[in-house]
């Protein structure tokens, strides 16, 4: 990585884990799809070869279907983590510059801010929520909970695929990441329903790019 000092940007989708959802573990695609979109900015310092410091924002919504109980949820929310990135290639190889792909191991401590709520299927009546009114508009203050992240990032150099000499110098700068992580919430409310399964979590797939300043 070339810089100490980097601003990125990431998309990708979310799943959701808890009470209401289809399965157990894989969250369905299909009918119902339980899948659904987040987007973020973060910001990156290099303290040394093996360890970067990542202040991580990102908005997304999730939801989950329960078949037995005839119910559905839907939440929305904003998160921040202050995050430590291991630069695994570093731990392991002599020469981590050379490898076309470098893998990093995350974990992170943040705050979730939810607004999430349960509605009948079929008929939309509001069950239960957290930060909306009966009529299933927005109320009161949304739910903060703290939040710990962890996961893997899978980058490379742009400049690897750079041919051209002119934006070579521009493209050094730029790598682009493929994440995991998975947010474990210190919470049973994201769902709307307090459950067998204690707090609640989620998963996040992004890919993104981020620029090196210096």
């Amino acid at each position: 990585m070339n810089g100490r000092l980097a601003l990125g940007v990431n998309g990708g989708l979310t799943a959701f884990n808890g009470d209401v959802t289809y399965r157990e573990f894989i969250p369905s695609i299909h009918t119902p799809n339980e899948i659904r979109l987040g987007g973020g900015i973060h910001l990156t310092g290099v303290l040394n070869p093996y360890l970067s410091l990542r202040y991580n924002w990102f908005h997304g919504r999730l939801r989950g279907v329960r078949v037995k109980t005839n119910n559905e949820f839907s939440a929305v929310f904003n998160d921040h983590s202050l995050q430590l990135l291991l630069n695994v290639n570093a731990v392991l190889f002599e020469h981590p510059e050379d490898a076309w792909i470098t893998a990093f191991g995350i974990v992170g401590y943040g705050l979730n801010s939810f607004r999430s709520i349960r509605r009948n299927i079929p008929g939309g009546v509001v069950i239960e929520s957290f930060g909306y009114n009966a009529a299933g508009k927005k109320s009161g203050s949304p739910t903060q909970e703290l939040s710990i992240p962890v996961g893997i990032s899978l980058r490379t150099r742009l400049d690897r695929f750079v041919k051209d000499y002119e934006t070579f110098m521009a493209s050094e700068r730029i790598e682009i990441m493929l994440d995991f992580m998975v947010h474990f919430v210190n919470s049973d409310k994201m769902d709307s329903f307090t459950g067998t399964q204690g707090n609640d979590r989620f998963a996040y797939i992004s890919l993104g790019a981020a620029f090196y300043f210096f």
